[in-house]
């Protein structure tokens, strides 16, 4: 087997979900929280990978405790080949953590190997972009698949972009004869930079409808609906964002559906139009103006990052404790 990769343990499965996250270009933070929920299922490690080949320590950093005068604790940035189980118990494959700076060739060609040794039949990519459509709308997604059948109509179009990992581990596995499903979500543009976590629930419906996999989706409904109050909360003191999200209601429902782009199966989650987000939104301002007094040294963003820890204080998958 390739040096980067060992199989401690072999076992068969015919799927592998890949969650790789690149906090720099991760729109939406569709995989940080992806990534988020798949932590409570069921996991183990029976392949290593050589992350320290792979990630470039200046770009992601390894986090360090202080704790009363000294450093007890290192977590390193890492990369986990780990078999899952989903909701109901059936076995997967997940490939999760940080995206590799180096070796894409190699390191493609490696996973690709432990795949076919292992019995993977498809593999399945979740990732994001920017796209000037409204919050106020369902969320929807670009879709790509090769050697297996059409998840959606294809956009008929060429054009040439820059890849992540993601993206050449997709093509590399086409060219060798796996199936591959690509999900791409688009993000309200105004919100690129924030969390969205309507769309990482929309992400995870839709890969568990082409997939079958059972998978949780119980944390991010909460936090699509509270992210849905804070936009509106935002929108509301804001007329020229009024405005930007009115207008791109007007086109996205001018267009009607494009070919290429599917939404999942409906969601609880229910979202207002511009013309009912006041009410809502007085309501959450006044809920939350007592609190902002109190804590005036809180960013006024919309969201912040995912933290690398989870409630207890353990470091999430996707890093490692240094030895």
């Amino acid at each position: 087997m390739n040096v980067l990769i060992r199989i401690d343990e072999k076992t068969s499965n015919p799927i592998m979900v890949v969650n790789l996250v690149d906090p720099t270009n991760d729109i939406g933070h569709i995989s940080a929280l992806v990534h988020q929920s798949f932590q409570v299922l069921d996991s183990t490690t029976t392949v290593h990978i050589k992350s320290d080949y792979l990630l470039d320590y200046r770009a992601q950093r390894t986090q360090v405790k202080y704790d009363n005068g000294m450093l007890v604790e290192a977590i390193m940035p890492s990369i986990d080949l780990l078999n899952v189980h989903d909701i109901e118990g059936k076995p997967f494959f997940l490939l999760t953590g940080c995206e590799p700076d180096y070796r894409w060739e190699e390191f493609s060609e490696a996973v690709l190997d432990v795949a076919q040794t292992c019995g993977v039949k498809t593999l399945y990519f979740i990732g994001s972009l920017a796209a000037p459509v409204p919050h106020t709308r369902k969320p929807d997604m670009l879709v790509r698949s090769k050697n297996m059948e059409e998840v959606a109509p294809p956009i008929e179009t060429t054009v040439w972009f820059q890849a992540s990992f993601a993206d050449y581990l997709e093509y590399r596995a086409g060219k060798r004869g796996f199936g591959t499903v690509a999900l791409t979500m688009r993000v309200p543009m105004y919100i690129a930079g924030f969390r969205h976590a309507m769309g990482a629930v929309s992400a995870l419906r839709m890969l568990s409808t082409v997939s079958g996999l059972s998978l949780p989706l119980g944390d991010l409904e909460a936090l699509a609906r509270e992210d849905t109050e804070r936009i509106n909360a935002t929108l509301q003191e804001d007329e020229d964002m009024q405005e930007l999200v009115s207008n791109m209601e007007k086109q996205y429902d001018a267009q009607g559906v494009e070919p290429g782009l599917v939404s999942p199966p409906d969601s609880q989650i229910i979202v207002p139009t511009t013309e009912e987000i006041g009410q809502a939104a007085e309501a959450f301002l006044a809920r939350v103006e007592e609190s902002q007094r109190r804590e005036k040294s809180k960013s006024k963003e919309i969201h912040g990052f995912t933290s690398m820890y989870d409630a207890q204080g353990n470091p999430k998958r996707g890093r490692r404790a240094a030895e």
